[in-house]
């Protein structure tokens, strides 16, 4: 007997360690009712499909200590929450950052439209109607009530207050979401916990955390998060000759002093990680047997701009000249 592929949808529990769904497996004749009978049991809303392209909806959960993390892209479609899908331990709050699309929530704790780039924050208690009419994407953010009052005196209080991409603290807890996305299916339970911690720090300190509630969280979720956005910088622009670590500062709105501090547990400098990327880009262009760019194309396509200092740092580096390591690649294989 052939199975049935709305037999895959997972159990709805938001306290299973992970889960995944999408409807590209499921044939288009069979998604009304997967939609109609699955879907809405699996969420606890009414879905209702709207016009536009064939329905369709990818959700990829994973729990990480206090928190569950779900990506979600939908087609166009409405979300009905009411009394009976609210359950009476339902203390969990949502923060929800659109990545794609825009929506409309209309509910009895706020009434809003999210663009692109901004979120909010929800309680599970409330009941209403969230409208994607042009479908959309999503960070789901799921935190245990006890654990954001910790760190907020009184969460209730901003519930429906849209945060931009403008936002500082935004700007770090999205990029922390991308370095977890990278690696969430390598860490241990013990990261994951922690991962899930300095979540929770980082979206207290957007909606604005009490004074001890900011301490813990510079200490933790920031200072992990902003660790991470640094090393990312570095890796992403370092061959740009006038990347300099004032240009990072003024991104993340700290001083050049802050960045020092920050980079100070991996035991390098800013100027060492910097030097060290650009290093191993030259090395392998000089490696490549296919590479027609003279040395000195090759340092400054690296960053470096003083060809002096790239032939000392890359002999104190690999032991040998940039000539020599060209070289040593074009040379043929003997048996």
């Amino acid at each position: 007997m052939a199975r049935d592929p709305m037999d895959s949808a997972p159990a709805p529990s938001w306290a299973v360690p992970r889960f995944s769904f999408s409807t590209d497996a499921i044939p288009e004749r069979d998604r009304n009712a997967f939609f109609r009978e699955r879907l809405t049991a699996l969420l606890d809303f009414d879905v209702e499909l709207l016009e536009g392209p064939p329905p369709r909806h990818t959700m990829k959960l994973i729990k990480a200590g206090p928190v569950a993390l779900s990506d979600i892209e939908v087609s166009p479609t409405a979300f009905r929450r009411t009394r009976h899908h609210v359950y009476q331990n339902d203390d969990f709050f949502i923060f929800n950052p659109m990545t794609s699309g825009w929506q409309q929530y209309d509910s009895d704790q706020c009434n809003l439209r999210l663009e692109t780039g901004q979120g909010c924050l929800l309680h599970a208690g409330g009941t209403g109607s969230c409208y994607l009419p042009t479908g959309g994407s999503a960070v789901g953010i799921r935190i245990e009530g006890a654990a954001l009052r910790a760190l907020v005196k009184h969460p209730e209080d901003v519930l429906g207050r849209p945060v931009g991409p403008d936002d500082p603290g935004m700007a770090l807890l999205m990029g922390y979401l991308r370095s977890f996305s990278v690696v969430k299916d390598t860490l241990t339970p013990q990261l994951l916990h922690s991962f899930g911690v300095h979540i929770v720090d980082l979206v207290a300190a957007i909606l604005g955390a009490t004074r001890d509630g900011m301490a813990q969280a510079e200490a933790g979720g920031i200072r992990a998060a902003r660790l991470r956005h640094v090393l990312g910088l570095i890796a992403d622009r370092a061959c740009d000759p006038q990347f300099a670590i004032e240009r990072v500062a003024a991104e993340l709105k700290v001083s050049s002093r802050t960045i020092q501090l920050i980079l100070e547990e991996t035991g390098s400098t800013f100027s060492e990680h910097v030097s060290e990327h650009r290093l191993h880009r030259a090395w392998r262009l000089l490696s490549d047997p296919q590479s027609h760019l003279s040395i000195a194309q090759i340092a400054f396509e690296a960053g470096f701009n003083d060809l002096s200092y790239f032939y000392r740092t890359f002999r104190r580096r690999f032991g040998e000249t940039p000539a020599s390591a060209r070289a040593s690649s074009v040379q043929p294989h003997t048996a």
